[in-house]
Parts: structure tokens; C-alpha cells; sequence
């Protein structure tokens, strides 16, 4: 399963994944005029983990200023965000390890 924001909602993105060797399924959000066909746990279980992933996609941007590199070149690009990601890895370990709000990590960077 691949989420998606409602901007990919289309026929032809979809078929593209069906071509492909992976077997993914485009999930995205109803738009208000469209009716939803998903059962409702369903729809509370893509909710609470497109949640997860917008929250730590807001930490990268805030906290680690993810949107903001200056490399010359994709062997750099790659390494600085790697890096970046490895940090939020382990801020979360820590906050694992002390029984805290996982993605809470701006007390541990700041």
C-alpha cells in the first residue's frame, strides 16, 4: 500500500503502478464530492499512520531543515539526508528507551 495525498488521484497514475513488478496500490483521501468505498477501520487505520508520517515529514523540515540543502551534487544530497534521517532514528530509540512520546524529539535535538 502506497499513501498518497488527493493531488494523485487519477487513472493514469494508477494504471502506471499496475505496469510496474511491484504489486502497489495507490491509497489516497476522498475528495468531498467523491464517495468513499473503504470500510471505516480501514480509513481510521490510513489516517493514524498518514498522522505518523506528516508529523515526522514537519520534524525533518523544522527541526532538521531538511528542505534547505546547498550540495553540488546527489552523492552529498544523499549523504545529508541520511544523515538527517538517522538522527530522527535515534531520537526516537531514545525516547523509546526513556518511555517517552516517540516523536517528541525536539526536547532531545534543541
Amino acid at each position: 500500500m502506497l499513501p498518497g495525498d488527493k493531488s494523485f488521484i487519477g487513472k493514469l497514475l494508477a494504471d502506471e503502478l499496475k505496469t510496474t513488478d511491484v504489486d502497489l496500490v495507490l491509497e489516497t483521501n476522498k475528495r468531498a464530492s467523491m464517495q468513499e468505498t473503504k470500510p471505516e477501520f480501514i480509513l481510521k487505520f490510513i489516517k493514524a499512520k498518514r498522522k505518523i508520517v506528516e508529523t515526522v515529514i514537519s520534524q525533518l523540515s523544522r527541526v532538521f531543515n531538511i528542505q534547505n540543502f546547498r550540495v553540488r551534487d546527489l552523492w552529498h544530497f544523499t549523504n545529508k539526508i541520511t544523515r538527517k534521517i538517522l538522527a530522527h532514528n535515534i531520537c526516537t530509540m531514545i525516547n523509546l528507551k526513556h518511555n517517552l512520546n516517540v516523536l517528541s524529539i525536539e526536547s532531545i535535538v534543541n
